[in-house]
Formats: C-alpha cells, sequence, structure tokens
C-alpha cells in the first residue's frame, strides 16, 4: 500500500494530519469533511485546510476536527469497527474504544479486501481477536453487523462474528460461514431466535465475500456481496444481548465445541441501526454506508487535468425483460411458514449435522457418510444398512409443536427392505406419544401422530418407494387431520382424531426407529433435507417443497415454483460511474449527495504516495 501523505509538505505548514486514507475511508462521516474535489495533484493553494489524498478527488478536512477525525463516533450508527489494517498487538475499533485483544498469533498484514491488509487465522481455534463486552456493542432496538471474509478450506461452521451465550443461543449475534455453500446468522430477541441460513452459495471459493446481517425490529435479514439471499420476520422486539465478548473469527458452544475461521478476515464492523439495501450494496462496492457527510458544498473548481469518474453512465441503463428459465431461492417473506427446525445435511465432514434454522443440531451416531451426494446439488447422509449409523437431536420444547405439525423431508432407498425410518420422535414406533413416518414396504409408508383423543395414523399403499429414487416424505396435523404427501401429491388422509399432540420426551432420530426395547428400524439408504414445523403446511406449499430443483429456504406463498419470465434489469452499459484515467480538463464541480467508487492504490489504481496527490502521473497530464 503506498505510504500515508508526508507531514508537513508545504513552506509554512507545522501542523500534522495522524490520518491515512485508508482510515478515511473505513471512517467516512467521522468528522466534518466537507466534499470540495481537487482535481489532480491538489492544484492552486488553500491555506484555510488541510487535504488528504482520497482517490484522485482528495477531500479538505477543518484543521479543528483532523486531529479527532478517525476516531470520533461516526453520524451513521457505527458503533463498532476493526479495519484489521495494522500489526500491532491489538485491533484498533476505529469508530470508538473497544480495541480487540489478538489471541494466538494470526498473521497480520496479509492482503486484504479493496487493497488493504487484513488478519489471517489459520487452522486453529486459538487465533482470534477478542472484545471485551460494552454498552456500545449491544444496540437495542435495531443492529447490523458483518465484514468480508476469505477461505478455501472446505471446513464447516467457520464463524465470522460472535457475541452471544453460545453458538446460536438464547442471548446475542453471530455469523458463521457454515458449509461450503450456506452461511448462518442469528440474532436473539424479545419473541425468540430470529435466523437466516442461506444455501446455494460459493462460501469457500477462495474470495473475498462480503457477509451482513440487519435487523430492524421486525426482520433478521441476510446479505452476501451486497444481495439480500434469505429473511426472517417471524421474530420482533428489541435485541436480547449476551454480556460475553465479542469474538473475530472465533465461535463456541459455551463449553468445548470451536468453530475457528480458516481464513482471512477483514473489515468487521457493528451498526446501532439497521443499514438499508442501499447501504449494504455501498459497503460491498468499498463506498460509506451513510450520503457523503457534507456540512458544505463549497467548490473550489480548477482547470488542472485530472481522472474524471463518469458520474452519468451513458446511455442510460434501461431495464429489459430476460426469461428466467429456472426457479431460485427466494428469502422468506412475513407471511411463509418457517420451520422450527431443518436439518440440510449439507456438513462433509464431523460428527454435526447442524440445524439450520434454531439450536436444535444432532449428532452423526456411528458412521454415516456426511459427504454422500443429496437431493438438490449438495451433500445428503448415507446411512447404510446398519441400526448403528443415524442422527440423534436431543429433545427439546422447540421439537414438540403444540397443537398443530408438519414433518417429513426426502430420503431413496433401494434395498427392498421394510420398516425403514425416515424420522421418529416417539416413545416407540407408532406408540401412544410422539410423531413418526417411515418406508413401510416397498409400496407403502406408514405414519402417526399421537394426540389427546387417540393415535392418527396413516398408510398409503401401491407407490414406488424403493425403486433408488428420491422422493419427497410429509405429513401435515392441523387438528383434526393428518395427510400423507407423497412426491408432492396428497396419497392418504386420516380425520378419525383430533385435539392437540401429545408428545414424547424422548430424542428424536433421523434414520432410526425403534419399538422401545430391541427391535430397531433403520433406513438402508440416503436422508436430506428434513424439515420440522410448528404448522399444517397446506397442499400447495408442500408441492412447492417437493419441485424445483433448489427448495426456497421457506415455502413461499406461490404454489409451485415455475420457470416464469421475470423482468431483470440488464443494463445496455454500466449504471456504475466507472473512473477515466483520460486527461479531461474540467471547470465544473459536481457536489454528489452519494458516494462513488473511488479510484485509488485501495482499489487496485494509482494514489497518494506514488503519482502526487491526486493519482494523476505527471508525466501524462499537459
Amino acid at each position: 500500500m503506498a505510504p500515508d501523505p508526508p507531514e508537513g509538505d508545504r513552506e509554512g505548514d507545522d501542523e500534522t494530519l495522524d490520518i491515512s486514507r485508508r482510515s478515511l475511508l473505513k471512517a467516512t462521516g467521522a468528522a466534518t469533511i466537507v466534499s470540495s474535489s481537487i482535481a489532480g495533484c491538489l492544484g492552486g493553494d488553500d491555506p484555510g485546510a488541510r487535504r488528504v489524498g482520497y482517490g484522485g478527488y482528495p477531500y479538505r478536512l477543518d484543521p479543528g476536527l483532523a486531529a479527532v477525525a478517525a476516531f470520533a463516533p461516526t453520524s451513521d450508527g457505527l458503533v463498532g469497527h476493526w479495519t484489521l489494517d495494522g500489526t500491532d498487538a491489538s485491533a484498533t475499533d476505529a469508530a470508538g474504544d473497544n480495541a480487540g485483544t489478538i489471541r494466538g498469533s494470526p498473521r497480520q498484514g496479509v492482503a486484504g479486501v479493496h487493497g488493504s491488509t487484513a488478519y489471517e487465522f489459520g487452522a486453529s481455534a486459538d487465533n482470534f481477536v477478542e472484545v471485551a463486552d460494552d454498552d456500545a456493542l449491544k444496540p437495542t432496538s435495531a443492529l447490523s453487523v458483518g465484514g468480508w471474509y476469505r477461505t478455501a478450506s472446505g471446513e464447516n461452521s467457520q464463524t465470522l462474528v460472535q457475541k452471544a451465550d453460545r453458538r446460536y443461543g438464547d442471548e446475542g449475534y453471530a455469523v458463521d460461514v457454515q458449509t461450503p455453500n450456506s452461511l448462518r446468522g442469528h440474532v436473539a430477541v424479545e419473541s425468540g431466535q430470529a435466523s437466516v441460513n442461506p444455501f446455494g452459495l460459493d462460501t469457500n471459493d477462495g474470495g473475498w465475500h462480503h457477509v451482513l446481517l440487519t435487523w430492524d425490529g421486525a426482520a433478521l435479514v441476510a446479505y452476501f456481496d451486497g444481495e439480500e439471499v434469505d429473511r426472517d420476520a417471524s421474530q420482533s422486539g428489541d435485541v436480547a444481548h449476551s454480556d460475553r465478548p465479542l469474538y473475530i473469527g472465533y465461535g463456541d458452544n459455551s463449553y468445548t465445541t470451536y468453530y475457528d475461521m480458516d481464513g482471512a478476515i477483514d473489515d468487521v464492523r457493528v451498526y446501532q441501526r439497521a443499514l438499508s439495501a442501499d447501504d449494504v450494496a455501498a459497503l460491498y462496492e468499498g463506498e460509506a454506508a451513510t450520503a457523503t457527510p457534507t456540512e458544505t458544498a463549497t467548490a473550489t473548481p480548477t482547470a488542472t487535468p485530472t481522472p474524471t469518474p463518469t458520474g452519468t453512465p451513458t446511455p442510460t441503463p434501461t431495464p429489459t425483460a430476460t426469461p428466467t428459465a429456472t426457479p431460485t431461492p427466494t428469502p422468506a417473506g412475513s407471511g411463509d411458514p418457517t420451520p422450527v427446525a431443518h436439518w440440510r445435511f449439507e456438513e462433509t465432514s464431523g460428527s454435526t449435522a447442524a440445524d439450520g434454522v434454531g439450536s436444535n443440531d444432532g449428532t452423526a451416531v456411528g458412521s454415516p457418510d456426511l459427504s454422500a451426494a443429496g437431493v438438490f446439488d449438495s451433500s445428503g447422509i448415507a446411512l447404510g444398512a446398519s441400526a448403528s449409523n443415524y442422527v440423534e437431536v436431543p429433545d427439546a420444547s422447540g421439537i414438540r409443536p403444540a397443537d398443530t405439525l408438519s414433518v417429513g423431508g426426502w430420503y431413496r432407498t433401494d434395498s427392498g427392505a421394510n420398516s425403514q425410518t425416515l424420522v421418529q420422535k416417539a416413545d416407540r414406533r407408532f406408540g401412544d406419544e410422539g410423531y413418526a413416518v417411515d418406508v413401510q414396504t416397498p409400496s407403502s409408508l406408514r405414519g402417526h401422530v399421537a394426540v389427546e383423543s387417540g393415535q392418527a395414523s396413516v398408510n398409503p399403499y401401491g407407490l414406488e418407494t424403493n425403486d433408488g429414487e428420491w422422493h419427497h416424505v410429509f405429513l401435515t396435523w392441523d387438528g383434526t387431520d393428518l395427510i400423507a404427501y407423497f412426491d408432492g401429491e396428497e396419497v392418504d388422509r386420516d380425520a378419525s382424531q383430533a385435539g392437540p399432540m401429545v408428545h414424547s420426551d424422548r430424542s428424536l432420530y433421523v434414520g432410526y426407529g425403534d419399538n422401545g426395547y430391541s427391535s430397531y428400524y433403520d433406513m438402508d439408504g440416503r436422508i436430506d433435507d428434513l424439515r420440522l414445523y410448528d404448522e399444517a403446511l397446506s397442499a400447495a406449499q408442500v408441492g412447492a417443497l417437493a419441485s424445483g430443483d433448489t427448495p426456497t429456504g421457506t415455502p413461499t406463498a406461490t404454489p409451485t415454483p415455475t420457470a416464469t419470465s421475470t423482468p431483470t434489469t440488464t443494463p445496455t452499459d454500466t449504471g456504475t460511474p466507472t473512473p477515466t484515467a483520460t486527461d479531461t480538463p474540467t471547470t465544473t464541480p459536481t457536489d454528489t449527495d452519494t458516494p462513488t467508487p473511488i479510484p485509488n492504490d485501495e482499489f487496485g489504481e494509482r494514489g497518494y504516495g506514488e503519482f502526487g496527490f491526486g493519482g494523476v502521473d505527471p508525466e501524462t497530464t499537459s
């Protein structure tokens, strides 16, 4: 990175300005910054201001505020900001006083995003940044948290930020790279845990990625590389915080299991407001997540050649209707049902089967194959012909819905064996408590839910259940009817019982069932994408789950994802102002109300320290 401006570089200057261009970029909004664009090499004298090179468009800082510009609280709600640029013994908080303690020996000064530097943590849970608990890091009614990361390790559960009682616990907030194609984040709030689990992403490809969560009191939104990828609107209220430290590159379950970042992290931020989609996109593009903080728009026109950003793209981008041929995952809307537990089996190693929406993680018992191909071009779990291989989820109130229920998932088998269990949470196979569903024979299914009046049960037959293909099986109970679905179609119904459910306090088992003592009913095949809801899904919603190449994060209100022509904005020219390095005389500065991409050495271009103050090669100017 090019050096910072020299101190006192003009005759008569006896002030110094202890702020780098990187700090100015990252702490935009920290002080009164007057957006007077000064051409190229800062031509002309202006004894009333100190100028800081900022990508060819240096800013004038009020001298009285310059000393605190990098450290004063920002006006846009930024309460914690670890740029991870330095090589010191602590990680400076550019927005406040919450510097982080560096634990272990992460590599500092490695190449970061947008030409800055970052911390590389490596494959050790001993390397991380710890920031002591502070009220500033516990926003009440709204919050945004995230940053940049880079990993190619392929490991699951790599934490970006955690400030929580435990991983996906009852207090605080956290976000991690769950698998090589999914993220996971949560914010604990008054009503419960708001959580997101977007998938179908390239998360572990070795490139830099930006991840951010926002909570506005009613919806938790996840962004990946500037785009919304998931939303949970099932919770509401103020944030319920933990008094544990904030960790960067480290997470835990509060006792013996650790989730470290085997990669690099840069530019971690916490805001006390919910950033807008435009704000998040601006952060991803390398801009400040706020309108330019100008107190006055005092223009100083010059005729010196300057690299002039093209302020208005020509021609104007025109939305063009482009057919979208395949269904894609869409964030859940406020009216969409949300599972209370969701095991995607996207892990490829280890012994944990993560619950993508809550804290009901399962443990892989025996030696099931976690890397087996799944139904949606991701991994599933292969259990084999042994009752010793299964997944066990400990009993919890979250997996015991009271009045209504939906449960099921995908399986594939061609073994021909009878009584292969998909899921069982019951006192015994088809007993007096709980719920279960299994592949009864090569041509039939069987399922039950124990309720107040007795046992509601279904037993559809005449089906191709053991043909070696993936099949979707689902049960719903609405208080009066138990309905069985096979590949999205209703195949049986029992309306003989009524009332709330009667639950067992035994564990939930995936790929395993028993009669309560010595007989076992295992799944000799594969299982994928198992879900549990505390409501009865409609036929259309079950059909939506069973259709398409990729399921939505939660079932949408649209009955079936179909290939429809979706208007897609296809600009005929780029809609992003593109800096051009041509020598274009300009006499009229433009006062811009929104930040624009900054061409300088921070972004791989020429800036201060190489070609003068403004990024223009003096030998090419005239």
